[in-house]
């Protein structure tokens, strides 16, 4: 038996030494910490700092960003700024039925340390108090309602008469086709929904190609001060989509924007994708990374069970930017300890049960030293 238990500290022995002279070199060429496989700068003489500097594990680590359900128009983006390092994101726009397009994009990689502070702050504009100038579903409930005044001011000389032709004259054949059937054998509500839709696309089609005020179509036709005023700015892009809205309300009563939307809203996912590690123990657990963000107001943040955090940006309707800023810090579970052993879990002492080699920092201020730990049980 003596010699068995000399082969087996024989064989822990060996170990040991083949992995605190495998450290050394690699610490020596490459300054590489055994606890991530990334290189660092530790400094080339040992100073007072050099061990807390080494306990705080300054090496880099991937901290992964993942934006989803980002809602803006096409010519706006969402900026993201990390630790210096800024990255944008271009909305999609709306669709046809006046809904924002949620866009999500690839995972963005950003250099972090662990347990270090870093302020994320998420920037992007929105449509602001008056809300989005695109119609919607809603807006459009009473379809026969607002395709009559159109019609009724075609034909009973009702202005605005030539406002009523263009837009009846830039209706789709299609559409024409569907708001002019009156077939009794359709069933009422699928062709009052088949209405409501082909207005609230062709609606917005023609508010967001054309400029549709002309002195001539709004003859008769009492503009608002808020239509007069922003007339008179020239406006373009949405400014634009905005003002053919406003010229609808004021010709037709049509419902005009107003209300907070869904513009410069998104969804930023924070998580950690290990890195490889020296790994002793095959059984040993994979590293575990939390990503910690706090808010100033907490309700926009979401921990989640793997360690990412959730953090979300809103439209409050007030301004025309939407805004958060979170700090946000890597912690690890464990740190700088591995170990050796079978995964037995019998409290029990035997023969050849040994304790888990753990590799540390130690109480050395030199960074390229590294303290080693083990036993074994003799029966």
């Amino acid at each position: 038996m003596e010699k068995v238990y000399m082969k087996l500290i024989k064989h822990f022995l060996g170990m040991t030494v083949f992995l605190l002279l495998a450290a050394c070199l690699q610490a020596q060429d490459n300054n590489l910490d055994l606890s991530t496989r990334n290189t660092g700068t530790p400094p080339a003489h040992a100073t007072p700092s050099s061990a807390a500097q080494w306990m705080q594990n300054p090496l880099s680590l991937k901290l992964e960003l993942l934006v989803t359900n980002l809602c803006a128009d096409t010519n706006a983006y969402l900026e993201i700024t990390f630790g210096g390092k800024k990255l944008d994101f271009y909305g999609a726009g709306v669709d046809e039925y006046g809904q924002y397009i949620p866009t999500n994009y690839p995972m963005a990689g950003v250099d972090a340390v662990l347990r270090r502070q870093y302020q994320v702050t998420m920037v992007c504009p929105n449509n602001g108090p008056g809300g989005s100038p695109y119609f919607n579903w809603n807006n459009l409930g009473s379809p026969d309602y607002y395709l009559g005044l159109i019609t009724n001011a075609m034909s009973n000389s009702v202005t605005p008469v030539a406002l009523s032709w263009y837009l009846w004259t830039n209706f789709t054949v299609q559409a024409q086709s569907v708001f002019t059937n009156c077939d009794p054998a359709l069933d009422p509500t699928y062709l009052q929904n088949l209405k409501q839709t082909n207005l609230l696309v062709e609606l917005n089609r023609i508010i967001t190609t054309v400029a549709l005020y002309d002195p001539i179509r709004f003859t008769n036709v009492l503009l608002a001060s808020d239509t007069t005023n922003l007339l008179a700015q020239n406006p373009q892009g949405q400014s634009l989509v905005r003002l053919n809205r406003f010229l609808l309300r004021d010709a037709y009563g049509l419902p005009g924007p107003g209300g907070t939307d869904l513009s410069g809203t998104a969804q930023i996912t924070c998580f950690i994708n290990p890195p490889p590690e020296l790994r002793i123990s095959k059984i040993k657990p994979p590293p575990v990374y939390t990503v910690n963000a706090n808010t100033p107001d907490g309700s926009t943040v979401v921990q989640n069970s793997d360690g990412s955090a959730q953090i979300s940006l809103l439209n409050s309707g007030t301004g025309y930017l939407s805004t958060n800023t979170a700090m946000v810090e890597i912690t690890k579970q464990k740190f700088a300890h591995f170990a050796e052993g079978d995964g037995c879990d019998d409290a029990t002492k035997a023969p050849g049960q040994g304790k888990w080699l753990a590799i540390g920092p130690g109480c050395t201020e030199d960074t390229n030293r590294i303290s080693l730990e083990w036993g074994v049980n003799l029966g």
